[in-house]
């Protein structure tokens, strides 16, 4: 049979020759064929543990575990919105689990609670944030102190090690061992700028109340 020979398709279309019929090929932008790049995506997995004291008041221990569920709700708000806008091949994907715990006289304990996040929730890493209003003994030396010996009951335990898939390959199966980190960062007081600001929306808020 003979074919018609096409001038607008590539020379390299016609790998018999011009009397045979053009193979597509992806090299060859005329022949409409769709080269579908598979988006790779690289998976973290973080904890946020707010600790606060601890009371003997139901209420107070309760207020602490309400605020770590309203800003889990906003961090999940803010990873779909992420997603929903991502465009590139390659997304790294961050889950973040926030929970919460008291530093003394009320369950959770620190302890229990970085177990829980290591050992069910599986995170990779886990940031503790002293939720107290001064950068006093409590936030910057029995905090960090209780979460030190946490650290070393959890190493014992071997929930510091993990295992996670090789980057950029979620499907691989391959995996690479590390340590778990747990960090601590500065008492929630000590961020003045946003303290003042909450202090100005306070102020605010009393005196049209009292209008």
């Amino acid at each position: 049979d003979f074919f018609d020979f096409d001038p607008l398709l590539s020379p390299h279309a016609y790998v018999n020759g011009v009397d045979d019929a053009p193979v597509a090929t992806n090299d060859d932008p005329t022949t409409n064929d769709v080269v579908v790049v598979a988006p790779t995506t690289r998976q973290e997995k973080i904890g946020i543990l707010l600790i606060d004291h601890g009371s003997k008041r139901q209420a107070s221990n309760e207020h602490i575990m309400n605020v770590a569920k309203m800003y889990q709700t906003t961090l999940d708000a803010k990873r779909n919105q992420s997603a929903t806008a991502a465009t590139t091949t390659t997304t790294t994907t961050t889950t973040t689990v926030v929970k919460a715990a008291h530093m003394e006289i009320a369950p959770p304990s620190i302890l229990d609670t970085l177990r829980t996040l290591l050992k069910d929730d599986d995170v990779s890493k886990v940031v503790c944030v002293p939720y107290f209003l001064s950068p006093g003994r409590h936030a910057t030396e029995d905090v960090p102190q209780l979460i030190r010996e946490a650290r070393e009951v959890l190493g014992e335990e071997g929930l510091l090690s993990s295992s996670s898939p090789t980057e950029g390959d979620t499907n691989s199966g391959g995996s690479e061992k590390g340590e778990r980190e747990i960090t601590v960062s500065a008492a929630l007081g000590s961020h003045l700028e946003s303290m003042l600001g909450a202090v100005d929306d306070l102020v605010e808020w009393a005196l049209e109340e009292a209008e």
